[in-house]
């Protein structure tokens, strides 16, 4: 039996991977600077989309969701050496990052129906340069662009953390129910 991978699966989820990384390090005001850490967000990125495309056959949309994001958490852990919650931050980061996908699918309508493309293939990668496009804009938010100080702050921590995670397993659990597979 040949197992054939989803081009447009791959690349749907490798952009919501790097941009849970991107995101993450934006609302921690870490910045990238060496070609070293670009090569350990994308080698994360590639390993968690093989691992979401080969379990995708097996698994139900909201599992591979839990699996992708605690690949994310462990990965982030070796990323990040400060003293946060590893696991808030990334289930904030990846509600913002289902927010901007969810955006670009929206606003990818007008020219999908004005060029007329009905290939899946050119609609993804339309999408994922919307998505570019929409981080820039959101990392550029004023209280964004220095990172979320609440995410840092120890004291507030524990009702901070309630209500992001309230926040953001609504966010995903609305975009496993309507997004399209």
């Amino acid at each position: 039996m040949v197992w054939k991978m989803n081009s447009d699966l791959l690349i749907k989820q490798f952009t919501i991977n790097i941009l849970v990384y991107l995101v993450t390090f934006k609302i921690l005001n870490i910045k990238i600077t060496s070609y070293r850490q670009w090569v350990k967000i994308t080698s994360a990125s590639v390993l968690t989309t093989i691992t979401y495309a080969i379990l995708k056959k097996y698994m139900a949309i909201p599992f591979l969701i839990i699996v992708s994001f605690i690949l994310q958490n462990i990965f982030l852990s070796f990323f990040i050496k400060e003293n946060i919650s590893i696991f808030i931050t990334n289930l904030v980061a990846n509600a913002i990052t289902y927010i901007i996908y969810t955006l670009a699918t929206i606003i990818e309508i007008l020219p999908l129906t004005i060029l007329n493309i009905n290939n899946n293939f050119c609609n993804f990668i339309l999408i994922t340069l919307i998505s570019i496009i929409l981080f820039y804009i959101f990392s550029k938010i004023k209280r964004i662009k220095n990172g979320m100080k609440f995410l840092r702050d120890t004291k507030s921590q524990e009702y901070v953390e309630i209500i992001a995670i309230n926040i953001s397993i609504a966010v995903i659990f609305v975009y496993t129910l309507f997004g399209n597979y």
